[in-house]
C-alpha cells in the first residue's frame, strides 16, 4: 500500500487501530532512522492489515454496522503514526494528545546535504537549506527563493557555477524527500474470515519477528482481544495511583496479574488462556483491595513515598502476590515487619536488575507453597545470591545517587524523623511538588573540583559525588549556603533546628567538617549510613524476646568503631602484661556511661580495635565460673558499683562465637536520667561525643542535662 494511500485512509477515517494496540513509544531517533531509510530506499518492513466486519473495541472510534468492513493496522502503526505526523504535522484521528508519549514532530531536513536533524538554533537559524520537513510536505517551496539567500548569505565568495550545481542538489534532494509518499509499505492481509483471536495470534507471530512488542504488550493484547475495556480500566487505576505518587506502567499490571494467577515471571502465555471474566475477577480484586493496601503499607510502615523511592518496581510483584493469597487481604505485625524486611532487603541488593522473570520464577514458587511466612526462604535466595545480607561501609565508597543504596539511604533519614535543613519540615509523607525530597552537596562541588577532585580524575570524581556527601532537602529549600564550607553553614543549620544534623547521620566531630578533611568525612559517614541502613531494615524483625537472633555481631565488626559502636579486647585482663587489670573494667563502665547519657550504641568486648577477634577466654579464666554465666555476673557487680542497679534495664548482654571464640555484644539504650560513673569515692560525667567517650565538668554538664533531658 502506498504511503500516500494510507495518509488518505487515515484522513478519511478509512483506516483504523485496534484498541488493544499500545500506544504511540516511538521516539525521535527512531522517526529520523525510518525517513531516512525511505529517502535512501532501505527496506522499512512490512504492515499487517485485517478487513473485517467483526472487529474489536477500537481506538477513539465507534464501529457501526451501517460501516460495512473496515480496514485495521495490526502491525506498523508506530511507522504509519510516524509519517502521518512528520507529514500532515497533526495527530491521527485513532490517537488523543495524550497517547502520544513523545511528539516526533519538528525534524528538519537539509535540502543541500541531505541530513536529517530536530531543530538546532544555532546550526540552522541563519542556512536557508534546513527546512521543517513538515513545512515541505504541505507548503510550497522554491528552490529560486533559497538559493537567492544563500548568495546573499555569502556574496562573491561562490560563483555561477557553483549556484548551478548545489541548486541542482536541492532540487534533488527536494524531490527525493517528497517521492516517498510514492512508496510502497509491503501488504500482509489476515483473511477477512478470521475472528478476533485467530487475527491476535496471526499479529503474536507477526511481532516474533523484526521490532517486536515485549511479552507484557502481546499478553496486553490478548487480554484487551478478550475485554475491549481492559487497557482503559488498567490506565484508569494507574492514574489514580500516579496522583498518590505511584507511577506505574501497563507492563507493570500485566506482571502483577500473572504473577497472582499463574505464580511465574517468566511465561507471559499463560495469559492468553485465561477468559475474559478470570482476569476481571482477578483486576477486581487487585484494584478494589490489593494494591490500595500494599502501597498504604509501603507509605506508612516502609515510609516509601513514591516510587521514586524504589530502585525495581518487580521487587512489588511478590509483596502484592503474597498479599493477594492472604484470605482477607490483610497481614498480621508480624506478616508486615517480615514482608517489609524482605522487600527492603530486595530493594538494597537489587534482586531483579538482572534475570529479572527466572528471579520472579523462583520467589512467586515459594509464596505458592508457603503462603504463611516465606520470607527466610525468600531472604535466603537473596543471601545465596549475593553473598550477604547485610550492608558494609565499604559498600557506600564512590557510589553516586543512581545507586539503590541512596534509595535507602532515603528511607532511613526519613525513619530517624530527620528534617529539611532549608525549611524545618519532616522529610516524611510531604504533599505538593514544591516539596519533593531532593539532595545537596554537603561538601559544595565547586570547592571539591577546585581541590583535585573534578573530572579530570575519575576516581577523586566518584568520590565527589559520592551518596554520602549528600543531604536531603525538599524542593522548596533554599538554604542560602551557595558554596559555604560545611564549618561556616552546618553550625547555623543546627542551631537553627537543633538535631538536624544527628538525625541526617552527620558526623558531629567538627574537625571533619573542614575541607581539608573530606575523605575522613566521607569514611566516618559511610560507616554511620551504613549502621543506619541495617538499623532501618532490620528493625522490621526485631524481637526482644529472642534479640541475640536478630543481632550479627560478626557483621558488625566489619563496620568498625563509629559513633555508636565501640571495640574492647577484654574486660579485665592485661594483653600486655598478662595479668588482671581491673582499669580495664573502667574503661567499659565509661563507655557504657558515655552510650547511656547520649543516644546509645554497642560496645564488643573480646574484639581489639582493629578488629581482630581475640575472645573472652582470658576473661573466663580468672573467674570462678568461667563461662558466660560467670562472666555476666562479674560484668554485673561491676555495672551495680560502678553505674548503679537502677540502670541494669538500659542494658543487654549477648554472646556470639565467631571463629570459634566466644564475644560479648554490650547493647546500650539510652537513660531517661543522667547517669554518673562511681570511681574511687568520685563522681564523673561522661557523654559519648564522635568515636569517643568524653568527660564534663560542672558546668558542661549541667548545660548539656538541660539540653538533654529537657522534656
Amino acid at each position: 500500500m502506498k504511503i500516500s494511500t494510507i495518509i488518505d485512509k487515515v484522513d478519511n477515517k478509512g483506516i483504523f487501530v485496534p484498541a488493544f494496540q499500545r500506544e504511540f513509544v516511538w521516539k525521535r531517533d527512531n522517526a529520523k532512522s525510518l525517513l531516512n531509510s525511505l529517502i535512501n530506499n532501505y527496506p522499512t518492513g512490512t504492515i499487517l492489515t485485517w478487513e473485517t466486519i467483526n472487529p474489536p473495541e477500537l481506538k477513539n472510534a465507534q464501529y457501526g454496522s451501517e460501516m460495512g468492513s473496515v480496514l485495521l493496522i495490526l502491525d506498523g502503526q508506530q511507522r504509519i503514526t510516524t509519517l502521518y505526523m512528520l507529514i500532515t504535522g497533526k495527530i491521527p484521528p485513532y490517537y488523543t494528545e495524550k497517547e502520544i508519549l513523545n511528539d516526533i514532530r519538528g525534524l528538519y531536513y537539509n535540502l543541500q546535504t541531505g541530513e536529517l536533524e530536530y531543530y538546532i538554533p544555532t546550526k540552522m537559524k541563519s542556512d536557508p537549506f534546513w527546512k521543517d520537513v513538515t513545512h515541505i510536505f504541505t507548503s510550497e517551496i522554491r528552490v529560486r527563493e533559497i538559493m537567492k539567500k544563500f548568495k546573499e548569505i555569502n556574496g562573491d565568495a561562490v560563483n555561477q557555477e557553483d549556484l548551478d550545481r548545489i541548486s541542482d542538489m536541492v532540487e534533488d534532494n527536494l524531490i527525493k524527500l517528497r517521492s516517498i509518499k510514492d512508496r510502497d509499505f509491503p501488504q500482509l492481509e489476515v483473511p477477512i474470515s478470521a475472528n478476533i483471536v485467530q487475527a491476535i495470534d496471526i499479529f503474536d507471530v507477526v511481532n516474533s519477528s523484526g521490532t517486536k512488542l515485549t511479552d507484557a504488550e502481546l499478553a496486553l493484547a490478548q487480554i484487551t482481544g478478550k475485554w475491549p475495556q481492559a487497557r482503559d480500566v488498567f490506565k484508569k487505576k494507574l492514574f489514580h495511583l500516579k496522583n498518590s505518587g505511584y507511577e506505574f506502567s501497563l507492563d507493570f499490571i500485566v506482571f502483577v496479574l500473572q504473577a497472582v494467577l499463574h505464580h511465574t515471571g517468566s511465561d507471559m502465555k499463560a495469559l492468553h488462556k485465561d477468559s475474559a471474566e478470570v482476569i476481571q475477577i482477578a483486576w477486581e480484586k487487585l484494584e478494589k483491595r490489593v494494591l490500595d493496601y500494599t502501597l498504604n503499607i509501603l507509605k506508612n510502615r516502609a515510609l516509601i513515598d513514591s516510587t521514586d523511592e524504589v530502585s525495581s518496581p518487580f521487587s512489588l510483584i511478590p509483596f502484592i502476590t503474597y498479599i493477594y493469597q492472604q484470605p482477607d487481604i490483610t497481614l498480621s505485625e508480624n506478616q508486615i515487619n517480615d514482608s517489609v524486611n524482605w522487600l527492603l532487603l530486595s530493594l538494597l541488593w537489587q534482586r531483579y536488575v538482572s534475570q529479572t522473570p527466572q528471579k520472579l520464577d523462583m520467589d512467586l514458587r515459594v509464596i505458592k507453597n508457603n503462603n504463611i511466612n516465606p520470607f527466610d526462604d525468600l531472604r535466603n535466595q537473596i543471601s545465596d545470591d549475593r553473598g550477604r545480607l547485610e550492608l558494609k561501609a565499604d559498600d557506600l565508597t564512590g557510589r553516586s545517587t543512581g545507586s539503590p543504596i541512596y534509595k535507602l539511604m532515603i528511607l532511613a533519614i526519613k525513619s530517624n524523623s530527620a528534617v529539611c535543613w532549608g525549611t524545618g519540615n519532616s522529610l516524611q509523607n510531604n504533599i505538593g511538588e514544591k516539596y519533593k525530597i531532593e539532595w545537596d552537596h554537603i561538601f559544595p562541588y565547586s570547592k571539591l573540583r577546585d581541590m583535585g577532585y573534578g573530572r579530570g580524575n575519575h576516581l577523586k570524581y566518584q568520590l565527589a559525588q559520592e551518596l554520602t556527601n549528600r543531604a536531603l532537602i525538599t524542593k522548596d529549600a533554599n538554604l542560602h549556603k551557595l558554596a559555604k564550607e560545611p564549618s561556616e553553614y552546618l553550625p547555623i543549620v543546627e542551631k537553627k533546628y537543633p538535631g538536624a544534623l544527628e538525625k541526617q547521620y552527620i558526623p558531629m566531630d567538627t574537625s571533619l567538617w573542614e575541607m581539608n578533611q573530606y575523605e575522613r568525612f566521607l569514611e566516618k559517614r559511610r560507616h554511620i549510613l551504613a549502621e543506619a541502613i541495617n538499623d532501618f531494615i532490620g528493625n522490621f524483625l526485631k524481637d526482644e524476646d529472642s534479640e541475640s537472633d536478630k543481632v550479627n555481631i560478626a557483621q558488625l565488626i566489619t563496620y568498625g568503631e563509629s559513633e555508636k559502636l565501640e571495640f574492647k579486647s577484654s574486660f579485665r585482663w592485661d594483653l600486655k602484661t598478662n595479668t588482671i587489670n581491673k582499669v580495664n573494667e573502667k574503661y567499659i563502665m565509661k563507655a557504657i556511661a558515655g552510650f547511656l547519657n547520649a543516644d546509645g550504641g554497642k560496645l564488643i568486648i573480646g574484639v581489639e580495635d582493629n578488629g581482630l577477634i581475640y575472645g573472652l577466654a582470658s576473661d573466663f579464666n580468672t573467674l570462678k565460673k568461667n563461662n558466660t554465666d560467670g562472666f555476666e555476673n562479674h560484668f554485673n557487680n561491676v555495672f551495680n558499683s560502678m553505674v548503679g542497679v537502677e540502670y541494669r534495664q538500659y542494658v543487654t548482654l549477648l554472646f556470639q562465637t565467631i571463629e570459634d571464640k566466644e564475644v560479648c555484644l554490650v547493647l546500650v539504650e539510652p537513660s531517661d536520667t543522667p547517669v554518673y560513673l562511681k570511681i574511687d569515692n568520685k563522681e564523673d560525667f561522661y557523654v559519648r561525643t564522635g568515636n569517643a567517650t568524653s568527660p564534663m565538668n560542672f558546668s558542661q554538664a549541667q548545660a548539656y542535662r538541660d539540653a538533654h533531658w529537657k522534656d
